[in-house]
């Protein structure tokens, strides 16, 4: 259930593609649109009243087919007087937590996508082909606990207008949210600040932001998210561009501490908080500090590989290898598709001089990105440094056929290489000044 899309498009075809998708037709069910209205109507009707909802991921045949539905959903719950969070902050949420959302999450990522939002609501969906008809299904979780509220369900008739709203949205361009608020129109709620804020951060307005945050923890001083978007401002203020501008490093840290310390204060269950408050205790030099929010994290979340990946950066930042390839390889045990993990073990391996590890870890990157010549070109490397030459040419030679065709300089250096291992000769020229994959 899970495809973390943009949404919607112009409104004159938005207008075409609803008359399309409540026309009648043969078969049973409703129409696309009514099952999105009585959806609405059902979670409107569960969820406790004042609720604050995000409608955070769907999966359907295409992405601008859930793209649309979740727009239409957000549209519905809005007419029926539920608070929802601006969808179009999603990206920023994706970047802070380092998520692709065009792929699929779990059910534990989008509760934390919620978070972010500050929703005590977290609404995920999925439309499923079944010949005639389709199904259209809908899960409300609350954030905090992830126990279903609402689970409304509902049949769609797979007719012949249903299937050219689908051609019609699989023409269009990605689709951007349409029932989004005004900006320039002020706030009336807690959340609605915490969306301003986070729409001028997009924009790095970051004092505004900060204002708006401000005000949303006025309206409401429990707002876990406003105390968390102000850490990150603060923070922000730490790096470089702030710092040759006299932002002071160690107040804006300290304040990003305090800041991410009250977030988990009101959330003391926010893996996320520990994480980033982690962060800002290592750039302070205070290693016990990060490795406690660190180890937090792991005694939070055990099967979420996030405060593993965090645990081993820190040890081997303090040179301790053995216990940080421990923790990368348990991580790429918990997820054994992140090129993060994989990453920091070939790291830590190279730390340790183990070859074979960092061949093993090359292999599994390999094999999730078969069409990137960054990975062969590392295993390529150390099998000409282990005197590996034959699979050394077979990496090189993948190389060769990935590689641009007009860069005509690397790739004659690298049957250059191909040449030398020929001959049982190692690279003379150190990885370093490979030529580096820039596509």
């Amino acid at each position: 259930m899970k495809k973390l899309v943009a949404a919607a498009s112009a409104a004159i075809v938005l207008v075409s593609l609803l008359a399309c998708a409540t026309a009648g037709g043969v078969g049973g069910g409703l129409s696309l649109q009514e099952a999105i209205g009585q959806t609405a109507e059902s979670i409107a009707r569960d969820i406790p009243t004042g609720s604050r909802v995000a409608v955070v991921t769907f999966d359907s045949a295409s992405n601008n087919l859930s793209a649309f539905i979740m727009d239409e959903l957000v549209g519905e719950l809005i007419t029926r007087g539920v608070e929802v969070a601006d969808r179009r902050n999603l990206g920023l949420i994706e970047h802070e937590m380092n998520l692709s959302l065009g792929g699929s999450v779990c059910d534990e990522t989008a509760l934390r996508l919620g978070r972010y939002q500050a929703a005590r609501v977290v609404i995920t969906g999925q439309l499923l082909a079944l010949g005639n008809t389709s199904r259209l299904a809908v899960y409300a979780l609350y954030a905090e606990t992830a126990m279903v509220v609402s689970l409304p369900r509902f049949d769609v008739r797979n007719d012949s207008s249903f299937q050219n709203m689908v051609v019609q949205l699989e023409g269009q361009p990605a689709r951007t949210p349409t029932h989004v608020p005004d900006e320039t129109v002020q706030p009336q709620t807690a959340g609605a600040y915490l969306d301003r804020g986070l729409f001028f951060f997009v924009r790095m307005e970051f004092d505004i932001a900060m204002m708006d945050f401000t005000e949303a923890l006025r309206l409401d001083p429990n707002l876990a998210a406003a105390h968390y978007w102000r850490g990150v401002i603060y923070n922000n203020r730490t790096g470089p561009f702030f710092r040759q501008r006299g932002y002071p490093f160690e107040e804006n840290a300290n304040r990003a501490i305090a800041e991410f310390t009250e977030a988990i204060r009101l959330n003391p269950s926010w893996i996320d908080a520990f994480s980033s408050r982690s962060h800002v205790h290592w750039s302070l030099g205070d290693y016990d500090s990060a490795l406690a929010d660190a180890n937090q994290m792991i005694r939070l979340a055990p099967n979420d590989p996030q405060g593993l990946m965090l645990r081993g950066s820190l040890r081997m930042s303090q040179g301790n290898y053995v216990q940080a390839r421990l923790d990368f390889s348990n991580a790429t045990h918990l997820d054994p598709d992140s090129w993060r993990a994989w990453s920091s073990l070939a790291g830590a391996h190279r730390a340790m001089g183990n070859n074979d590890g960092r061949i093993e870890a090359y292999t599994q990157l390999i094999r999730l990105y078969p069409n990137h010549p960054n990975w062969y070109s590392n295993r390529a490397f150390l099998h000409l440094e282990m005197r590996n030459f034959d699979y050394a040419i077979a990496d090189i030679t993948q190389i060769i056929r990935l590689w641009p065709d007009e860069d005509d300089e690397s790739l004659a250096f690298f049957y250059r290489q191909i040449e030398w291992a020929r001959m049982g000769i190692g690279s003379p020229v150190p990885r370093s000044s490979w030529p580096w994959p820039f596509f």
